[in-house]
């Protein structure tokens, strides 16, 4: 079965901890994830803690930011980041 994230248990600076639906949980630091994507128009308002921690679980167990990036139409779009990328980068708290 597909792994999801399950709970967001909360954040240290820029690394989210999270519970999957494996029952493991796990911390990923996101700012070199961030700054990796920050060729994306809106990416950089990640950077604000503030703005990084309104983060929500979308309808696939991913990461969400509604409406970050925004298109050259300037229509915005969500960022998220896969379940499958966080549990394969993330460290492991909890298996």
């Amino acid at each position: 079965f597909p792994v999801t994230i399950v709970n967001i248990l909360g954040f240290t600076n820029f690394t989210v901890t999270c519970r999957f639906n494996t029952g493991g949980i796990k911390a990923l630091n996101l700012y070199p994830v961030i700054t990796d994507q920050l060729h994306l128009k809106g990416v950089s308002q990640l950077l604000n803690e503030e703005v990084l921690h309104a983060v929500k679980i979308g309808k696939m167990g991913e990461l969400v930011w509604p409406s970050v990036v925004w298109s050259d139409e300037n229509s915005a779009w969500d960022y998220d980041i896969s379940p499958e990328f966080f549990y394969e980068h993330a460290k492991s708290i909890r298996s």
